[in-house]
């Protein structure tokens, strides 16, 4: 078998297309297919299925809330770009806790004031866990999802 590309060794056979293809022209395939079916590019349908299983999670775990862990890097530059572009739709949806809908969970972004981006590691203590029961006089929390710590 041959790439029907670069006529290299093929490492992948699609009956339905009666073609074969090297890896780099195969995936060179799946993404040219992926941008024409969701009109994006590529790497927009891995972030969609990422945040459907996310929701799915949340939603059959009974989680009051997912919590994304974005720094404000991350923020800055997504509220930049729908800005250039006038994305009015995306910027409405850009903000700190978004209220559960219809098939969604309640989304809650957990900010941090610190990119990380840190070339070499820095000396500092470690962080003493959280005690795994609430003090008495406080209320017990709501089950909520795990989320990444900033």
């Amino acid at each position: 078998m041959k790439c029907r590309v670069c006529r290299e060794a093929a490492v992948i056979q699609l009956r339905r297309h009666n073609a074969n293809f090297c890896q780099e022209h195969f995936l060179r395939l799946c993404r040219d297919q992926v941008a024409k079916a969701t009109k994006r590019s590529p790497c927009s349908a891995c972030g969609l299925s990422k945040r459907h299983v996310f929701d799915e999670a949340a939603i059959n775990g009974g989680y009051d809330a997912l919590a994304t862990g974005h720094n404000l890097d991350d923020e800055a530059s997504v509220l930049f770009g729908n800005v250039l572009r006038w994305q009015t739709e995306y910027l409405a949806r850009q903000q700190p806790v978004l209220e559960a809908q219809a098939g969604f969970p309640k989304k809650v972004t957990a900010f941090c004031a610190k990119a990380q981006r840190c070339s070499k590691p820095t000396q500092s203590k470690p962080k003493t866990p959280l005690a795994h029961a609430p003090p008495a006089e406080h209320p017990a929390p709501t089950k909520s999802a795990p989320s990444a710590v900033c």
